[in-house]
């Protein structure tokens, strides 16, 4: 969603066209404060998430929003939402997992968290310790995405150069996978957000 001076609207993305199509308005109006990053299930909700970690879902393409039962439970401290993303648990599995990434602007450690949407429980699997790859060192920016095959990859600049790189993480400890540097270009670009599809 975009947001603009009277409402938010749901936008699809043409890849191949190349154009934005207004899909409808987000009808959200219990939605206040900022709210910092929206992933889709694979029933096609959106979750739409506060800093705080409060979990907003509307149907993708426009309809009403309403607050979930679900909350991203965030370590003490001054923590905020950094980014989240939806993976499927494994390879062949229908289920799925909400992932994100929580820190502050100290030098406290990064938090990788999981969101199982049934049981609605948030457990840490990994804390960044100052030092340590790619989560600690992230707080230029960083941006997370699933897949369907089981997959969580973060876009990052894990080093102070600048270096942007996408770095898949093992989802059982949050260590690092594989990490693909981009070109010299890319260098300190900025990080917004990506996504696999």
């Amino acid at each position: 969603p975009e947001s603009g001076a009277a409402a938010v609207h749901w936008y699809r993305f043409d890849p191949v066209a190349l154009l934005l199509d207004d899909r409808g308005v987000l009808d959200c109006a219990d939605l206040s404060g900022p709210w910092v990053r929206v992933s889709v299930d694979r029933t096609g909700m959106a979750w739409l998430l506060s800093q705080q970690g409060d979990v907003f879902k509307s149907p993708v393409g426009g309809g009403s929003c309403g607050a979930s039962d679900t909350r991203v439970e965030l370590p003490v401290g001054g923590y905020s939402l950094w980014d989240v993303a939806f993976s499927a648990d494994s390879g062949d599995s229908p289920d799925e997992s909400l992932w994100s990434v929580a820190g502050n602007v100290t030098s406290a450690p990064v938090y990788l968290l999981r969101t199982d949407p049934v049981t609605r429980t948030t457990t840490t699997v990994a804390i960044g310790e100052p030092g340590s790859a790619p989560l600690a060192n992230s707080r230029n920016g960083f941006s997370l995405t699933g897949t369907g095959a089981g997959r969580l990859l973060a876009l990052t600049q894990p080093e102070n150069d600048g270096t942007v790189a996408l770095t898949e993480l093992n989802k059982r400890n949050g260590e690092v996978l594989s990490r693909t540097t981009f070109p010299s270009e890319y260098t300190r670009s900025g990080i917004s957000a990506f996504a696999f599809w």
